[in-house]
Parts: C-alpha cells; sequence; structure tokens
C-alpha cells in the first residue's frame, strides 16, 4: 500500500470573489512543527493518525537501539531466524515495511540527480573494495553494516512522519535511547560503584548511543519546543540528562563539545524561529534567552571543574588539552596525515573503497581516523572527499548561520535548515576533532535527513499555495543545501 500523493494536495473551495482558497492544506511534517492554532489558522495538517503504523516503528526502534546501536550488548549474535540473523532481519523487515507503505515516495526521490549520483558512487565504493578485499570479506561487510543504518534511520523517521507521529517519534526515541544510555552507565560502573571523579569510565558501545541521541533530541528541541512548554521542558531535560551520560560521566571532551554546541546552537536557532514571534511569544522568547545564557554558564562551569568535579574528571582533562606530543589531540593528526601518505595514486582517484583500511601511528588497525572528515578520501578519494566536504560540510553550514543572521520575517514557518541545522553542524564539527562516523550517528542522521527533506517539500507546498493573489500574501522559501538532501 502506497500513499496517496494526491492526498497532500489541497482541497480548493470556491470564495465570495470566485477564486479558489486552499483548504486543509496536508504538510505531514511542518503542520507538527506549528502550534495547533497556527495550524487551524493557516488551514494546514499533518494528515490521518494512523496509529497502527506508528506502533510498529516505535517497535523496531526500542529494538534496534539497545541491541544495535548499543553493539556491545546485543543479544542475537548467536541465533538466527529462518537462517537469517536477526539483526539483518530487522533492516530487512524495515525496507519491506517502508517500501510497502511509501513506495512512490521512494521511487521519486531516487530519480532525483543528487541521490541518483549518491547510490552510484555508494555501489562504486562497494565495487572498489568488493574488487580488492571479496565481497565476502570481513572488512567489506563492516562497513557496509554502518552504512546500513542511515538506511534505516531515514525510513524509520519517514514512516513516523508519513503515520502523522513526528512529535511522539521524537519523544520515545528519546526515551529509548536515555533509558540504553543509562544501562550502559549502570554497567560501566557497577551500578555507581566505580567512583568516576577518580576513574575514567567510558565504552565504545556508549558512544554511538550518545551521538544518536544528541541528534534525535536535539531534533526533538528544534520541532517541537515552540508548540508548549511541556514539549520545552521535556527536550531541555532530555538533552541535559543525555549529556551528564555522555560527556560528563565518561569525562569525553568530544562528546561534551559535540553536546554542547547543538544544544546551544538549538536555542539560537529557536530564537531566530518565526514561530517564536507574534502575541503571546514575548515570554517564550525571554525564556530562551535566558535558557542559551543559563546553559552556557553551566557549560563553562563545567569545562572548568567548577561543577559535576565529583563525578567526572572533563574538567582536569579540558584544562589539559593541548597539542603537545603527549596530547592525543597531536596524536590524532599524525594518525590523519599518516594516513593520508599511505594513499597510493590510485587511491587518490578511486579510494580504498569500502573495507579500507589502515594502521593508525596510534597502534592499531583502523577503518577510518578520529579526524574522521578525512575517512572519505581514503574510501572514495579527492573528488568524493570534494563533494562531500561541500555539499555536506560547507553548503549546509553556510546556510545555517545564513538564515540565522538573515531570519524569515515573510513565513510562518520555520525554515527546514533551522530544524536540523544545530545537530548537523554539531556533528560536523565532531568528525573534525574525534569520529562521529558510525552506527549511532548514521542512524540519526538519516533521520535528520528524512526530516530536511519533508519539511523542504512542505514549504515548497506551503509558498505555492500562498502566492499573489492567493489568501495569506506571499511567502519565499530558501533552496534546500547539502548532499543529505536533494532538492
Amino acid at each position: 500500500m502506497s500513499v496517496n500523493v494526491a492526498a497532500t494536495l489541497p482541497m480548493l473551495t470556491p470564495s465570495h470573489d470566485n477564486k479558489p482558497r486552499p483548504r486543509w492544506l496536508v504538510l505531514p511534517a511542518a503542520a507538527q512543527a506549528l502550534q495547533q492554532s497556527a495550524s487551524r489558522q493557516l488551514q494546514i495538517t499533518e494528515g490521518n493518525h494512523r496509529i497502527g503504523l506508528f506502533l510498529i516503528v516505535c517497535g523496531l526502534l526500542a529494538v534496534i537501539i539497545p541491541t544495535e546501536i548499543a553493539f556491545d550488548a546485543e543479544m542475537f549474535v548467536s541465533r538466527t531466524i529462518l537462517g537469517i540473523p536477526p539483526h539483518f532481519a530487522l533492516t530487512a523487515f524495515t525496507f519491506a515495511l517502508a517500501l510497502g507503505v511509501d513506495l512512490r515516495y521512494y521511487q521519486r526521490i531516487v530519480a532525483r540527480p543528487l541521490v541518483a549520483l549518491s547510490l552510484f558512487i555508494l555501489v562504486l565504493l562497494l565495487a572498489v573494495g568488493a574488487s580488492r578485499y571479496g565481497f565476502g570479506s570481513y572488512l567489506v561487510r563492516s562497513d557496509v553494516y554502518i552504512i546500513r543504518w542511515f538506511f534505516v534511520g531515514f525510513m524509520l523517521m519517514r514512516l513516523s512522519i508519513v503515520a502523522g507521529m513526528l512529535r511522539p517519534y521524537l519523544v520515545f526515541a528519546a526515551i529509548v535511547i536515555l533509558l540504553t544510555a543509562l544501562g550502559i552507565d549502570m554497567t560501566n560502573t557497577d551500578s555507581g560503584q566505580i567512583n568516576t571523579a577518580t576513574k575514567r569510565v567510558s565504552s565504545s558501545n556508549l558512544w554511538p548511543v550518545i551521538n544518536c541521541g544528541t541528534i534525535m533530541i536535539g531534533m526533538l528541541l528544534t520541532v517541537t519546543w515552540p508548540r508548549r512548554w511541556t514539549y520545552a521542558g521535556f527536550a531541555a531535560l532530555a538533552f541535559g540528562l543525555l549529556t551528564f551520560l555522555g560527556g560528563i560521566r565518561s569525562s569525553t571532551r568530544s562528546l561534551f563539545l559535540f553536546q554542547s554546541l547543538c544544544f546551544i546552537l538549538a536555542l539560537i536557532a529557536l530564537s531566530r524561529d518565526p514561530r517564536m514571534r507574534g502575541r503571546g511569544r514575548g515570554i517564550r522568547r525571554a525564556a530562551t534567552a535566558f535558557t542559551v545564557l543559563a546553559a552556557t554558564f553551566t557549560l563553562y562551569q563545567v569545562a572548568t571543574g567548577a561543577l559535576f568535579a565529583e563525578y567526572s574528571q572533563l574538567g582536569s582533562r579540558i584544562q589539559g588539552t593541548s597539542l603537545n606530543a603527549d596530547d592525543t589531540g597531536y596524536g590524532r593528526i599524525l594518525e590523519a596525515l599518516g594516513m593520508i601518505e599511505e594513499l597510493t595514486p590510485a587511491e587518490w582517484v578511486l579510494g580504498k573503497g569500502l573495507g579500507g583500511m589502515f594502521y593508525s601511528k596510534l597502534g592499531a588497525w583502523t577503518n577510518v581516523p578520529h579526524i574522521a572528515v578525512t575517512g572519505w578520501l581514503q574510501k572514495g578519494g579527492l573528488a568524493v572527499f570534494l563533494l562531500v566536504l561541500i555539499n555536506v560540510y560547507i553548503a549546509p553550514i553556510f546556510s545555517f548561520f545564513a538564515t540565522l543572521l538573515r531570519p524569515r520575517r515573510t513565513s510562518p514557518l520555520p525554515p527546514p535548515i533551522l530544524l536540523v541545522g544545530p545537530a548537523l553542524v554539531s556533528w560536523c564539527m565532531l568528525t573534525l576533532v574525534s569520529g562521529g562516523i558510525d552506527i549511532g550517528s548514521l542512524l540519526g542522521l538519516g533521520g535528520l535527513t528524512a526530516l530536511w527533506m519533508q519539511t523542504y517539500e512542505d514549504d515548497k507546498r506551503f509558498v505555492a499555495q500562498r502566492r499573489p493573489g492567493r489568501q495569506g500574501g506571499l511567502y519565499r522559501s530558501a533552496p534546500m543545501p547539502g548532499a543529505l538532501v536533494a532538492p
């Protein structure tokens, strides 16, 4: 069963001047980001609510986060269902559900030039890796395992939008991620018996969960904050708890930077959001400004060791950060330079493909360096590296800050880049410092991309119905940048 595209078009009704007027325009994502009163006034709706589909999506997410993203806790390693490992079965079921519910949508986006080019590059990298290491190689399969979570995240978010349940999905995702992170923290610290102020406790299964949570809860902030105080309070509390479990308890500087930047940028984006204007918005805008100042002061206190010192070594680690030869930052620069020096002329053109690895100067084989942005060069060569750099890093970051400097004043809809920009910009910064290309990040980025694409399409449809001569005046929509989404 596929979504009826015609259902997304406005119903028209004649008026006293015999000109058609839009009536209840279906904007699946944008309508859910507005206050209910604003949606009624603008005659827009998110469409029908499909509770059954939403429950299935929540069930999938509730299994994937604790058993796959928190991979050390994976419970299905030695089991199969009809000879298929359950983690592959989860992916296959998600794909089948997405295509069965929303086939026309995927047919449409695959035909877009930028999406088609991205998929072609992915297939090319798979072919290069398979030709070098063998298609059945564990190296190739490990990269495919990571990449597939981008598509799963995209489809789950898209399904929640199709079900008309975007906000409940983001809330549910935040709850699942927080419970999973709390469970990992309890395990790592022996239910709190280990003093994290004197011993740093971190693990490889915690970071993907925190990275995914930062992106997902970052979107929860920007999507739901202006609707009502309950959403604003829950989102802020969830983000604070995630930061405590991630950057603070594990004393991880890069996570703390990633999360702090995302939260501050989200609040700044909200302060420039058109939803925060108008009657009754003054108090909310003032509260947002106060939260920015309070959050900045709190983060400074944590970074200097004046706050939460009894739970974390983060303050002392940040104060000891340098580029000296004995610091991890200097070692990571040497690691990235060593990887680049190893590239052959052919690898500068085609890259090593999926499965490509190198021996790090930090003393281990790895598939992506800590300065993960250089991993695009290793996997795909110079052309792919430049394409990603321009379309994923430069264009979206420029568009985000340009929108902050020149906010939209003619449309009540939030610009799509303000909804996804804080999480995306923060993730880009993370890849310049320490990782960020993992299963959790890609699951979150997939959801971010689905939200960005849908809000962009909603924005264009809304603009088309508000051109001169139609009810509501003239609204303008900025073009959508970036390779993560294709106009």
